[in-house]
């Protein structure tokens, strides 16, 4: 119960970051097919967005920031190389990940056991449609019909036993309610400790490799790209914090920075009620006090808001603008990322108002221009930085 409460919250944990930092995002329920005999079905629907809030007019952004320097700054940027130990930790986890019980073939079934099956379910002596399979079932879990699982409690590995039981009343296939039925069940095997196995030849060919070379190979490659990736994307994102703090912001824009704390707190709120929680919950899960979590989201907010003030005054001492050309290709990019969210083209646009989409696109060129004009250094190059820093 405690492994299962920890997935749950770091599960939650990791879909509260996302819709923190993500904004609007389309979501698709996954599901996994079951076999007839198992449980119910469920379904969900997606409401239809609301109009965003209209953006917060500035009139004079030099009452709120004064620029530095922007452009051509120095920044940090980290070593790439695969080390030994990163290489041994990789293989360690592809054998961790493709762990797998092994399979016994003597013993009896026990409740609590996962056990191999084949099934074939028949209704007046014919198959039905859905009745027949091989499943890896764990007894108790009441993932089949009433007396499924306790009839193959005592049944030994290699035997076949026959279940007359009787599906609900009220099942979802109503070929089937109430209907009694035979299930032929073969216990193939038992479900034992996980087996780890070795970095080969043999874990290459399971995995779609010629050999242990071609999976190892592989292997780095992806390696070198995800980290040379992650030390630019460190490297990008540390030039333009230091734009933000060469900056002196002058005042808070309260109205800039109540919209990020508002989102944020609507963000968290949502997320949790999909779970059944309420905030409170949550953060009794986290150990996180309520004064903690007003923190955290007071944090976001201020570096938010301080951010897009820079943001605001470099575009205006750029003097740039969106032409009509670019504002209908992002407008129709931005529609190919969220169409699952917008009937069209014009309901995005109607959603978050062109001004904020101009915005948008205004704000990553600039943030894209100053990454881009960054000058990689040595750490021992670098400039000291403070604690706060």
């Amino acid at each position: 119960m405690k492994k299962q409460l920890q997935k749950v919250l770091a599960l939650l944990m990791v879909l509260l970051m996302v819709s923190a930092l993500g904004g609007c995002k389309d979501k698709q329920d996954e599901g996994t097919e079951t076999p007839t005999g198992a449980g119910t079905e469920t379904s969900g629907s997606v409401s239809e967005p609301e109009t965003m809030a209209p953006m917060v007019q500035i009139d004079d952004i030099s009452e709120y920031v004064v620029l530095g320097e922007y452009m051509n700054l120095e920044a940090v940027r980290g070593d790439d190389t695969i080390t030994d130990e990163e290489i041994q930790e990789a293989i360690d986890y592809a054998c961790e990940a493709n762990a797998a019980p092994e399979k016994l073939t003597e013993g009896t079934v026990a409740d609590g056991d996962t056990v191999g099956i084949y099934y074939v379910g028949t209704l007046d002596g014919v198959a039905f449609e859905g009745g027949t399979g091989e499943y890896e079932l764990t007894i108790g879990s009441n993932t089949f019909i009433d007396g499924f699982e306790s009839g193959l409690i005592g049944v030994k590995v290699g035997e076949t036993v026959d279940l007359n039981l009787t599906f609900p009343e009220n099942y979802g296939n109503t070929d089937l309610a109430g209907k009694a039925v035979i299930f032929t069940v073969t216990v193939n095997y038992l479900c034992g400790e996980n087996v780890v196995p070795e970095f080969d030849d043999a874990l290459a060919v399971e995995l779609g490799y010629a050999d242990e070379e071609e999976m190892r190979a592989d292997m780095l490659k992806n390696m070198q790209e995800a980290k040379t990736e992650s030390v630019e994307e460190a490297f990008r994102a540390a030039v333009w914090q230091k734009a933000v703090e060469n900056a002196e912001i002058l005042k808070v824009n309260e109205e800039i920075y109540d919209y990020y704390y508002q989102t944020l707190i609507s963000q968290y709120q949502s997320t949790v009620q999909m779970y059944g929680m309420t905030l409170e919950d949550y953060l009794e899960l986290t150990g996180m006090t309520q004064e903690e979590f007003e923190k955290q989201a007071d944090e976001y907010a201020t570096q938010c808001m301080e951010q897009e003030l820079v943001c605001r005054a470099i575009v205006k001492a750029e003097g740039l603008s969106v032409s009509e050309e670019d504002y209908q290709a992002a407008l129709a990019d931005f529609y190919s990322q969220y169409s699952t969210s917008f009937a069209d083209a014009a309901a995005l646009e109607a959603y978050y108002s062109r001004e904020r989409l101009e915005n948008d696109i205004l704000w990553t060129e600039i943030i894209d221009r100053v990454m881009e004009s960054g000058i990689p250094v040595e750490a021992s190059e670098a400039e000291p930085t403070t604690a706060a820093q």
